[in-house]
């Protein structure tokens, strides 16, 4: 079975800044699998539909 995930973050926290928390995320995810896992670059993108000071998202698939 092929699964897509998406996964974004656009504050950071204790646990980094948003690359790094979309990094370890993968990780994490690569980690679990029990076959290949791809994911692509991290993209930075506008946010849509939050208020207007809201810091941009980093996403990766």
């Amino acid at each position: 079975m092929e699964v897509c995930i998406s996964i974004g973050s656009n504050l950071a926290s204790a646990q980094g800044s948003p690359e790094e928390i979309v990094a370890r995320a993968i990780q994490e995810l690569r980690m679990l699998s029990l076959t290949y896992c791809q994911a692509s670059s991290l993209y930075e993108t506008s946010p849509v539909d939050c208020s207007p000071d809201a810091p941009t998202f980093i996403n990766a698939v």
